[in-house]
């Protein structure tokens, strides 16, 4: 009697099938498609920066704004004060074009700067933009 030899479950038949299967031409064509979107996505994306006209920092690009901005200071106890630059000011000299800088006092609490926000904005304000407290009108 012949003994046929000892095969283990899923052992040598099934070797012979994952030899005869050749992928590199299937890795190769991954490879190519990998290599095309790498560069197709690196010309799709925009490079470099762009700047915009330098300014002083904390300023818009206006001249006018940077020569003397308008400030709009509210006090601790909520009263509101105008400066264009370093004079004060009436409420009727500022520009509505211009941007405003609110600021507040060290010890102001926010609910009168918040207030007198939303009535800057509500006037017609295109551009009012909060500043560091200070007692100083300086922005």
């Amino acid at each position: 009697m012949k003994r046929r030899p000892f095969v283990a479950r899923g052992g040598a038949d099934r070797e012979g099938a994952f030899q005869a299967i050749n992928i590199t031409p299937f890795t190769d064509v991954l490879l190519v498609l990998l290599i095309i979107f790498l560069i197709a996505g690196s010309s799709l994306t925009p490079s470099g920066v762009s700047v915009g006209e330098l300014s002083r920092p904390g300023h818009g690009g206006d001249a006018a704004s940077i020569d003397s901005p308008q400030i709009v200071m509210v006090e601790s106890d909520g009263s509101v004060r105008f400066f264009l630059g370093e004079r004060s000011a009436r409420p009727e000299e500022f520009s509505k074009e211009l941007p405003v800088y609110l600021k507040g006092k060290e010890n102001t609490p926010s609910g009168p700067v918040v207030r007198r926000y939303d009535e800057l904005l509500r006037e017609g304000f295109t551009e009012v933009r909060l500043s560091a407290p200070s007692s100083f009108p300086n922005v």
